[in-house]
């Protein structure tokens, strides 16, 4: 009797590892999943009106991805995201959220070329850290600012927007970059 109960716990284990096993996700996709977490639920969880601290978490977030998330379907996830929070929570502009609108495509593509560009400047071309990152917060930078003075321009925008969509960004971005910076090397130094 004793025996076919420890065949009986054996069976049980072996099932629960088989389970484990088919429920289990890759580093990546785990990684992914709190990224994508926290980047949708920031700007929904800050109802200061806090950009700064918003902007540099998601930036944050996408300097992560660039280094971690090898999925394209995963990073264009990542790009769309923090606009869509934003937009749901209307927590970044207050009753200026609704412009977001206007910008939510070129805020998706200048995410993804944050992300695109430190990628590809860092694993490619092999370019260091810095020059990576400051490369891509360029190109960022100058999406949205152009796009933000193309619409003011038009009188499709306020005014606050010039600022918020450079001057701001680039702020968020490399504020961001150095925290990811720090982050990245204690990882390394942790081997996780």
């Amino acid at each position: 009797m004793k025996a076919l109960n420890v065949f009986e716990k054996a069976g049980e284990f072996w099932k629960a590892v088989r389970l484990a096993e088919a429920c289990s996700v890759s580093t990546e996709t785990a990684e992914f999943i709190a990224y994508a977490a926290l980047a949708f639920t920031i700007p929904v969880l800050f109802h200061a009106q806090n950009q700064l601290a918003v902007g540099t978490i998601v930036n944050f977030m996408l300097f992560a991805a660039a280094f971690y998330v090898r999925s394209p379907a995963k990073i264009i996830a990542m790009a769309i995201l923090p606009s869509l929070g934003a937009l749901a929570a209307g927590a970044l502009f207050g009753s200026l959220t609704g412009f977001l609108i206007y910008f939510a495509p070129v805020i998706w593509l200048g995410n993804a070329a944050l992300v695109l560009a430190t990628k590809y400047a860092r694993f490619s071309l092999k370019w260091g850290y810095l020059k990576s990152a400051a490369c891509a917060i360029a190109i960022k930078v100058a999406l949205l600012g152009t796009t933000a003075a193309a619409l003011y321009s038009a009188g499709l925008v306020p005014q606050v927007f010039l600022f918020a969509m450079s001057g701001v960004q680039l702020a968020t971005a490399a504020s961001a970059s150095a925290l990811f910076y720090g982050a990245h090397r204690a990882r390394q130094a942790l081997r996780v």
